[in-house]
This record gives structure tokens, sequence and C-alpha cells, in this order.
């Protein structure tokens, strides 16, 4: 009788505890079954995360919108839309949209919002209102013969027969690039052809992780919690993330930051100056800065390779592009106006 009651007891829990999971799974579908879309995501998040594990995010929602329309159902609680007039409503001035939870995932450290991952819609505006004019600064166009020269020069005395990687030149091109226009000075990625911090390795392999927090907000979460602050990358790393993000506030905070609040300090024209000038304190500014790279780094080096993919991948494009150049060249001219630059001194890589 006792090992009946114990079985009865067992499988009424079952029970409820099935009826809950059903109850709770019923509801995910129900609130959004109206929208169309795959059956597996408007239950469960395994699919957005599978597809982020698997680099195919982008490919796959597009896929969805192919197949479903402009407005289709990808997760319990999330949509996707290919549609620029929705886009242009959830972004229009007092919009009732705002940022949901995925953005949470995008904290550089763990502790400390950025402009992207800041969900506070008043906060959000400030800072971004602060920080518009230095984004939309226009620049001279950025010094490149003299590293290009310093990269094939490299390649020229060395004994070793290498294929040259343009995709590769391409983020080392725009990581410089974009650190000259934040800070002052580039940080030397064409110079040295190598990536010195293994920057490159590991936001490849932290980025998927990250995606994979964005699709589970408790999960980023948890991990912006103090018990799980060591597992990030920290700025004492000699390598990776942790070294880079490390590079750029020590360089950042202690030198170009404070130098530039100091009474009487010279007048810049880059976008760290632009930042200081509309108010932002010495933590926003460092912050910020580091999030452009990122951002505006990958990309940029994104667009470059498509465009170079594209012109290679078409002969009558390509010759085009050697005619204008080749005109160019005989007349005397360059498309490229330079100015000249030196990296800071950085890392090394062996060759």
């Amino acid at each position: 009788m006792a090992a009946l009651d114990s079985v009865s007891a067992s499988l009424s829990i079952f029970v409820i505890v099935a009826a809950g999971i059903a109850t709770h799974l019923f509801y995910s579908w129900y609130r959004l079954s109206h929208i169309p879309g795959p059956f597996w995501p408007s239950i469960s998040k395994y699919w957005m995360v599978k597809k982020a594990l698997e680099g195919k995010t982008f490919s796959s929602l597009k896929e969805v919108t192919d197949r479903y329309g402009s407005l289709a159902r990808v997760g319990p609680n999330d949509l996707v839309t290919d549609d620029p007039d929705i886009l242009r409503r959830m972004m229009a001035v007092r919009s009732p949209y705002t940022r949901g939870p995925w953005y949470d995932a995008m904290r550089l450290d763990p502790m400390k919002d950025n402009l992207l991952s800041m969900r506070d819609e008043e906060a959000h505006t400030a800072l971004r209102n602060k920080m518009a004019a230095g984004v939309r600064m226009t620049f001279p166009l950025w010094d490149i013969q003299a590293h290009k020269t310093a990269v094939l020069g490299k390649r020229e005395r060395s004994k070793e027969s290498r294929i040259m990687d343009l995709g590769e030149k391409g983020q080392f091109f725009t990581l410089d690039v974009i650190s000259d226009l934040a800070f002052g000075k580039p940080f030397g990625y064409l110079a040295q052809d190598c990536d010195p911090f293994d920057y490159i390795k590991i936001t490849e392999q932290y980025i998927p992780a990250m995606l994979v927090m964005a699709n589970l907000p408790w999960l980023a979460r948890l991990t912006h919690t103090r018990l799980f602050a060591s597992a990030f990358p920290k700025e004492s790393d000699k390598l990776g993330f942790g070294a880079f993000i490390g590079l750029t506030s020590s360089r950042i905070a202690n030198n170009i930051v404070k130098q530039r609040f100091l009474p009487g300090a010279d007048i810049q024209k880059d976008m760290m100056a632009s930042f200081i000038r509309h108010g932002l304190t010495t933590d926003e500014a460092s912050s910020e800065a580091l999030l452009q790279i990122i951002a505006g780094s990958d990309t940029s080096a994104a667009t470059i390779r498509v465009l170079l993919l594209n012109i290679m991948s078409s002969l009558p494009i390509y010759r085009r592009l050697q005619a204008e150049i080749d005109t160019a060249s005989k007349s005397g001219k360059s498309p490229v106006q330079s100015r000249t630059t030196k990296p800071d001194n950085y890392p090394t890589c062996k060759q």
C-alpha cells in the first residue's frame, strides 16, 4: 500500500510538472501565433541559439523572411523583418518601441553600459546626442600608401612564399584607421602585418558566445554579476580581447583623456576631442571610443571584403577599375591623398 501511494505521489508530481511545462509552451506559442514563422522557434529559444553557434543567424533569418514574409516569428517573443517601412516606424522619434533584453549581452564591460547596450531611453538619447558630432566628423583621407609599402616590402624581403589574405589585411586596415581617428594614432596592425593582441582570433570566438547570451537574456544577466566577472576578458590579460581593452583603456584614460582635460590642453580634431567637447566624462569617453573601434572596424572590414570579392569576381568591373587607376597614375595623380602617421609603441608579433 505504501509503495502504491509513493507511485501515485510521483505520478501526480510528474503530471503537475508536465502540465506546467505544456501550459508554458502553449502560452509561448499563442502570444504571437498570428505571426507566421517556423513552429519550433515559436516555443523555444533553441533554434536561435543553434544558429548563433553555427554562425548562420543572418542567412537563416533571411531564409525565414523569404519563406514566411517580411514580418516573421523566430522566437517565443522575437520577430524579424526586412521591411524598411516597419524599421522606420520603430526607429522614429517618440516611437513606442524600446530596446529589449537582447541588448544586455552587448556590454564590453560586464559592470558598465555603453551606447549599444544601454536600454534606458532617456540616458541613451542624451549620450547619443553628445556623441553625434564626433561620429559625423569628416577627416582627411587616411595615409595607406606608406603602410601598404611596408606590408608589401616585408613580403618581398621574406624568403617564405605566402598567400596574402586580403580579407585579413582589410581588417588590419580598418583597425588602424578607426584607432587613428578615435585616438590620434593607429595601433600598427598594417605596419606589423599581424594581429599583435590576438584580438581578431579572440573576437571570432567571443562574438558567437555574445550572440548566444543575447538570445538567452537570463544568461547575460547572470554573467554580468560579480560572481562571473572573472570569466570575462580583463584589462590585465596579456592577449586577446582583454589585452585590447587594457591597451585602449590605459592609453585613453591615463594619457589622451586626462591630458585633454587639463587646463590649456591643445585642441585636437579627432573623435575623442569631439566627445569631450560635447560633455562626455572621462569614463564615458574611454568606453565609447573603444566601442567605436570594435563596432566600426568590423563592419567596415566586412564592407571592404564584399567590395573586393565582387570586384575580383567580375572581370568587366575589375578592368574598369584597373583602367581608372592606370589613367590616374599616367597623369601623375593619385586617388589617395596622404598624411603621415606613425604607430605608437604596441606589442609586436613574432614572425
